[in-house]
């Protein structure tokens, strides 16, 4: 088969350049041949095309099938599509039948490999309608995947780059530009047809890559088998409560709306709005007073009249005083106090003389430097540790109220959007990896995600003090002032002619040639978008190699008692009160000054005393170089544009010219604020109308004329040969996606901004990609709040079985490292993190054991702390967290650790667990020789920042090596354990029961409660705890077992503990009471413990107590 792939593929090669050939499937004889076709090959490429409806809504319809053969060709059944020829096969279901007869012959044919992109969403379709496939299916996504984990995944973006010659082939005639249910016929086959030529020819290609890189055997057994049981979950669905939903709906406000009047309640809260109100109004007024001055200050020097614009002013004074507020502008003065706002919480918590004046104890960091900013926090954390100095209730009462919103906006009112035709939630399971859509700015050190700098809910952020600069319309940078989150909007995708897209609302305005225009205007008068080429901001800075691990010292030239250090410090030898007194065996570091951002200077004295400034970098050179001084006309240069890195290495005497050039080439801050090597001789509107009237066909010599310029500066725009970023482009398509969070900047001078996909920006844009179906891994917990998972139900006559995995990662670590003393602790059963606790206080496990399963024992508290900590810093290990990191994860509120006594844990934990750090090493010993890491499945993560100049970047690469080979192993171990459950499932080997969903590190099945027994749970733990990977992937792990909790429950938040000797059916009784079942639990549980010294929770032990439930069973079942 290998071979027969081989050959097939130097076909495609053959073909690599042909262009897609189409059919439209007219009668059943062409579809027969159409089978004929595809069994002689051996090979199926198929795709549906729908009218864009839920998959699981009533008026979801497949419009077309389209598959592909060969290479070069494709054909397309029509099915539920408006076109008038095909409306024939309306009648008695027609294209029903034609769909049946080409499932059942092709797509349930085991001698015909299918390929799709995606495969998991059409075979969803198939499945709906009774095709079940058979035989080898390729997904071109989840191979494309595992052979480059990097973004993007999608067939559009891959046919860019392997078939280049078909690129944006979507936009062919503009048809990306109608709607799904709206699209020709002829154009939608045409569509389809590229679509499976394209996938046939990268699928198989990509399959071959994945056998020569010895990737094909975790594709198969893993991948494409976990996809089948996830598209089984997604198609299956979780049942929803929609009667809950809207009770909790209605809960939800008006716990919200009762948070909010107990705020506005506290005196200090009244005092504070009421003194703001009167503030606003106050300093309106004065910007009036101030608009009439400059009024009357412009009339003396123009000459121009503007008493009636005095006027409004002067009545706009008069009705404020007297209490009218009438415009928009106005009433927002008398908006109260905004708890969302975190500029109105600063003010009010820290600032204002009528707000609470607590003491500022944190402040925020920059998101890139990670520095502290002059921003004072109201983090959750940092509130909590408030409380103490706060006698109002009121951070109580915040804190409540943020924690209400967050779950009401995603998980009461979100969910309830999401619920299909079929009442249920259907969730969307991702094995190709998350895929970030967040609109990025250019800004002038890097990109930056908008949603990233702006606040988490509604409202305004102040980040003048970020010092960020955006690049404007007008080719200059400009400071970023505020951010802002205008809460959820309608949201649209808008497409260009030239590909480019944005997401936001029909309110943003862009910049065209007819000025600032909304995107709605924009398409309704068909008007030229102004476009900005950020292509030359995709800069590589050089590498500079690194240091020598010896330093190196030199004299520095005409200043004796000072050092030059190869790690790009100065150091000063002189001894402090004894002057010419030289000590080189202690020389002393000199602290530096940044006399400018990025420019680091010190102070030296030369034998007369007098003090004398000097760029380090310049100091270092002159060291290292053995001369006096810069020659005339050079300048020193930073090789890796890191101007803080003063290496001898990485500096370089070159001419000033040579300096800018690279400046150009390697940076971004060649583009300075207000003008770039001078200011602009057009702006950008007016360069937009030069191209838009020369592609109207305006000679140069009337441009010249209309712009009063001259010929050689029109003909450098019109050929690109000045300001040749800029183009035209028009909107050729706008889709609604939904009401999506969307952001807004506040930018100094120009009042513009621009993306990173080339828009010019005047208003909002989102912040991220929409995504139709709830992130699971996001349900909070139910001890967190049950309400959530209260509203997933199970259908009639079933129940949930939950298998929780514990410690995964830590049990991957433990056989990864051979740590002996880790794996014992697993072996024997123990607690893992109170063996950890025992052992760093030297307490005998049995004893403390004893101590923390009793809580009236006076120690308990104790001992759950300690523990606590143990399980902070085992999990912090796998994560590779430092000091400083581990100290802000073990603090609470109560009592902070300090970075000095998380040190201190670190060591204790390595000299208790020494081959966990000897693993460590050698995992960052592979990553900076290799640049990947592997994991036990074969799974790569490639890291190639661990070569970055940026010392954080690096560090991240090292935690990689560590903690993905930990992470992704225990992932992949319960993926193969569903695959293999749902094999014994579908054989018969194991009862009759769906996995819905995985949330966090459980597993959740629907399941007949008299299926629920021993014997089956027994099954299931032992799959789990072990799957066959010496079979599938060439290892095992026979040093540690997985271990998971089993639970019970009617509805997701229902997590009941199993009982072996518990009659299921009981739970659905409505009498049915959980108190009741807990004490007949902790009497079963007591019985075995005290009879055999075993613990139910562990189904390992039920073999052992296997007889003595039998025959209580076969006692109950004789009384009934």
């Amino acid at each position: 088969m290998v071979i027969y792939h081989f050959l097939f593929l130097l076909y495609l090669m053959s073909v690599f350049f042909m262009k897609t050939r189409y059919h439209i499937i007219k009668n059943f004889n062409e579809l027969k041949e159409l089978v004929k076709s595809c069994k002689k090959t051996g090979y199926a490429s198929v795709d549906f095309e729908t009218n864009a409806k839920g998959l699981y809504m009533d008026d979801f319809r497949p419009t077309i099938l389209s598959v592909s053969f060969q290479a070069g060709s494709g054909v397309s059944i029509p099915l539920l599509h408006f076109d008038k020829s095909v409306q024939f096969l309306r009648k008695d279901n027609q294209w029903l039948k034609w769909l049946l007869y080409f499932g059942r012959k092709v797509i349930e044919n085991p001698d015909i490999v299918k390929i799709a992109w995606n495969w998991k969403f059409d075979n969803q379709i198939f499945q709906k309608y009774g095709i079940y496939s058979r035989g080898t299916v390729i997904d071109g996504m989840l191979a494309k995947y595992l052979l480059d984990e990097t973004r993007p995944n999608d067939l559009k973006s891959m046919v860019r780059r392997f078939l280049p010659e078909f690129a944006n082939y979507e936009k062919y005639d503009s048809f990306d530009s109608i709607s799904w249910d709206k699209k020709p016929l002829e154009e939608l086959c045409r569509y389809g047809c590229m679509d499976t030529d394209f996938t046939l020819r990268l699928g198989i290609f990509f399959e071959s890559k994945l056998i020569y890189k010895n990737f094909y055997n975790l594709y198969r057994n893993l991948l494409m088998s976990a996809s089948r049981v996830l598209q089984s979950a997604e198609k299956f669905g979780l049942p929803f409560d929609k009667e809950l939903n809207g009770k909790l709906i209605k809960k939800y406000a008006d716990q919200i709306e009762t948070y909010e009047t107990n705020l506005r309640s506290i005196r200090q809260v009244r005092i504070y709005e009421k003194y703001t109100l009167k503030k606003r109004k106050e300093d309106y007024i004065n910007s009036l007073y101030e608009e009439i001055d400059n009024l009357r200050e412009q009339e003396k020097k123009e000459g121009k009249n503007v008493s009636r614009s005095i006027k409004n002013r002067e009545d706009k004074i008069s009705r404020l005083m007297a209490g009218e507020f009438s415009t928009k502008s106005e009433m927002k003065l008398l908006e109260p106090i905004n708890f969302k706002s975190q500029k109105q919480m600063v003010d009010f918590l820290f600032l204002s003389k009528k707000g609470l004046k607590l003491p500022i104890i944190e402040y925020t960091k920059d998101p890139k430097t990670k520095k502290e900013t002059t921003n004072p926090s109201t983090s959750e954390d940092v509130l909590l540790k408030l409380k103490e100095h706060d006698s109002t209730g009121f951070i109580n009462n915040l804190l409540d109220l943020r924690g209400i919103q967050t779950i009401n906006s995603t998980f009461i009112v979100g969910l309830g959007e999401l619920v299909q035709d079929d009442g249920c939630v259907h969730p969307t399971f991702l094995l190709h990896g998350c895929i970030s859509g967040n609109t990025k700015l250019v800004c002038k050190e890097n990109d930056i995600r908008i949603k990233d700098i702006c606040p988490k809910e509604k409202g305004i952020l102040n980040i003048e003090d970020k010092n960020l600069w955006v690049l404007s319309h007008e080719n200059t940078w400009e400071q970023i002032t505020h951010a802002i989150n205008k809460g959820k909007q309608p949201l649209y995708k808008i497409t260009t002619t030239n590909g480019d897209t944005l997401r936001c609302t029909k309110e943003h305005k862009l910049l065209t040639t007819k000025g600032w225009k909304k995107v709605s205007d924009i398409i309704k008068n068909e008007l030229n978008i102004i476009m900005y080429d950020t292509h030359k901001f995709n800069i590589t800075k050089p590498i500079v190699g690194k240091p020598s691990s010896e330093v190196i010292f030199k004299d520095i030239p005409g200043f004796p008692g000072y050092l030059a250090s190869s790690e790009g410090d100065i150091y000063s030898v002189k001894v402090p009160g004894l002057r010419g007194v030289l000590d080189y065996n202690h020389p002393h570091k000199m602290v530096p000054r940044e006399w400018k951002k990025g420019r680091l200077r010190i102070y030296l004295r030369n034998n007369t005393n007098k003090k004398y400034a000097f760029s380090v970098s310049h100091l270092i050179w002159m060291s290292f170089n053995n001369v006096n001084e810069i020659p005339d006309g050079m300048v020193i240069d930073h090789i890796n544009c890191n101007t803080l890195d003063n290496r001898p290495e990485n500096l370089q005497c070159i001419t000033y010219p040579e300096n800018i050039k690279r400046s150009y080439k390697y940076t971004r801050s060649s583009f300075i604020s207000g003008s770039r090597n001078g200011s602009n001789k057009f702006t950008t509107e007016t360069v937009g109308k030069i191209l838009e009237d020369h592609n109207m066909g305006f000679s140069q010599k009337e441009i010249c004329n209309k712009y009063n310029i001259s010929q050689k500066q029109v003909s450098g725009i019109i050929l690109k040969q000045r300001r040749k970023e800029i183009y035209l482009s028009k909107i050729s398509d706008i889709k609604f996606i939904g009401k999506r969070y969307i952001y807004d900047l506040s930018v100094n001078n120009k009042h513009s901004y621009i993306t990173r996909s080339n828009f010019i920006n005047s208003n909002t844009s989102s912040g991220r990609l929409s995504s139709r179906n709830p992130n699971g891994q996001n349900i909070p917990k139910t001890m967190v709040n049950p309400d959530v998972k209260l509203q997933f139900i199970t259908p009639k006559g079933k129940l949930f079985l939950t298998y929780d995995y514990s410690q995964a990662e830590l049990r991957i670590l433990a056989h990864l490292a051979k740590e002996k003393t880790m794996l014992e602790w697993f072996k024997t059963g123990k607690d893992i993190h109170l063996a950890s606790a025992c052992k760093k206080y030297h307490e005998d496990y049995d004893k403390i054991i004893k101590i923390y399963s009793d809580e009236l024992h006076p120690e308990y508290k104790l001992w759950k702390k300690r523990r606590k900590q143990a399980k902070t810093i085992n999990f912090g290990i796998v994560y590779e967290q430092s000091a400083p990191k581990l100290a802000e994860s073990l603090s609470t509120p109560e009592e902070s650790v300090s970075i000095n006594e998380a040190q201190e844990f670190l060591e204790d934990y390595f000299k208790t667990f020494p081959r966990i750090k000897k693993y460590m090493e050698k995992q960052h010993n592979y990553m900076e020789s290799h640049g990947y890491c592997v994991s036990l499945f074969g799974r790569k993560r490639r890291c190639p920042q661990v070569y970055s100049e940026n010392y954080g970047e690096y560090l991240e690469a090292l935690r990689q090596s560590t903690n993905m080979p930990c992470q992704s192993a225990a992932s992949d171990m319960a993926l193969f354990a569903s695959v293999i459950v749902y094999e014994k499932v579908k054989k018969g080997e194991l009862p009759p029961m769906i996995e819905v969903d995985t949330v966090h590190d459980s597993v959740y099945q629907f399941i007949e409660p008299k299926y629920i027994t021993p014997d089956t749970i027994y099954k299931i733990w032992g799959i789990c705890r072990n799957p066959s990977t010496k079979k599938y992937f060439g290892f095992s792990i026979d040093d540690v077992d997985m271990s998971m909790n089993f639970t019970i429950g009617r509805n997701m938040a229902e997590e009941l503990p199993y009982n072996p000797e518990y009659d299921y059916n009981k739970m659905l009784l409505p009498d049915f009471n959980s108190d009741d079942y807990y004490i007949q639990y902790n009497n079963v549980r007591k019985k075995y413990l005290d009879k055999y010294g075993v613990d139910i929770e562990n189904p390992g032990c039920y073999p052992l107590i296997y007889k003595d439930i039998i025959n209580f069973n076969k006692k109950r079942y004789d009384e009934e």
